[in-house]
């Protein structure tokens, strides 16, 4: 019985984790269409800071639906600003190409079993 306990709290946390981060992400899109790029840059900062501190793949991936365009372009420059002002967002974007990479690379993997 405890042990069931303990699954479902993790289980509820990582809900609302999720939840949490699903949220802010919209907050990203919100400025982003609004043209507030420095805003939304701080917020990715934040959300980047936290997908890194749980090094969870599928944050990352859900971080990755709202880099595009100029933002994206800023934060691969890694120029002396950038790296200066959001560091975490300029790791996070090393994360995530690392990880589209690697799933990628499966996805060859698996075309080429058939």
């Amino acid at each position: 019985m405890i042990y069931t306990s303990y699954l479902q709290s993790i289980q509820q946390e990582r809900f609302f984790s999720r939840q949490y981060f699903i949220q802010g992400i919209d907050l990203i899109g919100t400025a982003i269409r609004g043209s507030d790029s420095t805003t939304a840059l701080r917020l990715i900062e934040y959300y980047s800071r936290l997908a890194l501190s749980k090094q969870d793949a599928e944050l990352f991936l859900i971080l990755n639906t709202v880099l595009s365009g100029d933002t994206r372009k800023t934060l691969e420059a890694r120029d002396k600003n950038t790296l200066g002002n959001y560091p975490f967002a300029v790791d996070a974007m090393k994360e995530i190409g690392a990880l589209l990479k690697t799933q990628s690379l499966k996805r060859k993997d698996l075309s080429a079993a058939d």
